[in-house]
């Protein structure tokens, strides 16, 4: 007997989702599909293979999805966006449609990708206007204050935006998001069918170099909304503020004049050292000119400033650690 796992995707759920699964097989799976659009459910299943398509002189792609012995069929039309430049890219990755057609007789059932995640992403929105009433005044009021170009802020101007800033990063919701694809300096996700931008330097307290290192096109997890602008449809998510601060323990693990191991990850635009003390914690060191270092290498620092309300700290290299690994 021919099983086939799918997802059957609920309200704010986004495509690759990897919810709670149903196994089919012969002897249920028609009745399933005649369930699902008769009920106009949103389902998922995992792209089975690409076929040309010749209908009206012109050859495209089909995907393929088999859905226990039956084959599922989405037509060129019904993909919808987002979608590779070649099909092929999407053979083993999960999708969610609608089925719109069963035709029992062929062995066929012709689904939809498109319908599914123009509901999927009209919901959403939908839900978005309403959770994000509080992050859409911050956001407002930051743009009422941003000067003119060419023109500085006051000192009470800055000051006010650096709250709202903060805030911005603090009351928007929380969201299950799928990463769609990765580049280096940030990851396109899916947010119920919505898209979304997470950067690299919202991804960890640490520094990142490359998106690529932390996450990968399948992987699922909670963000923070941090940006909303409904006219442009764009979304931008943090990961970041729902992890642990590093900043909270800083007062009890780190002495001014202390003495600690760091490594430096890199050099600031004045020529400065960045000494990672650990993740999401850095010393700003002067360079020492009789003393090479590059960037990698363990030192020591001596700390001369930890300010806690800047989060701000200052030492002193005073050379490379002798202790570096153990064991």
């Amino acid at each position: 007997m021919f099983q086939k796992p799918i997802n059957s995707l609920g309200q704010g759920m986004s495509e690759g989702f990897s919810g709670n699964k149903t196994l089919l097989d012969d002897s249920n799976t028609w009745e399933f599909l005649y369930d699902a659009q008769r009920k106009n459910k949103i389902i998922q299943g995992s792209v089975s293979g690409v076929e040309p398509d010749r209908s009206g002189g012109i050859v495209r792609e089909n995907l393929i999805i088999f859905i226990g012995s039956i084959k599922g069929v989405i037509l060129p039309d019904e993909i919808g966006e987002p979608r590779p430049k070649y099909l092929s890219a999407l053979i083993g990755a999960p999708v969610a449609f609608k089925v719109k057609q069963c035709a029992r007789s062929q062995g066929v059932a012709y689904l939809s990708r498109k319908d599914a995640l123009a509901e999927m992403a009209g919901a959403t929105w939908e839900e978005l206007k309403k959770s994000c009433e509080e992050l859409v005044q911050v956001l407002d009021e930051m743009n009422a204050l941003r000067p003119e170009e060419g023109q500085e802020p006051t000192e009470e101007v800055r000051h006010r935006m650096q709250e709202l800033g903060r805030k911005a990063i603090q009351v928007g919701p929380v969201r299950t998001a799928t990463v769609r694809s990765v580049v280096k300096e940030g990851a396109y996700m899916d947010i119920g069918g919505v898209s979304a931008y997470l950067t690299v330097r919202d991804m960890s307290w640490g520094r990142v170099e490359d998106a690529r290192e932390l996450v990968r096109p399948g992987m699922s997890f909670d963000v923070r909304v941090t940006r909303v602008d409904f006219e442009n449809a764009y979304v931008r998510v943090n990961l970041r503020t729902l992890l642990p601060d590093p900043w909270t323990h800083v007062q009890d693990r780190y002495k001014k004049d202390g003495r600690y191991n760091g490594v430096i990850s890199r050099y600031t635009n004045n020529g400065k050292l960045v000494v990672e003390l650990e993740p999401g914690i850095s010393a700003i060191c002067p360079t020492v000119s009789e003393q090479e270092y590059t960037i990698g290498d363990t030192v020591n620092v001596r700390l001369n400033i930890v300010n806690l309300e800047k989060r701000y700290i200052t030492g002193v290299v005073t050379g490379l650690s002798r202790w570096v690994h153990f064991g």
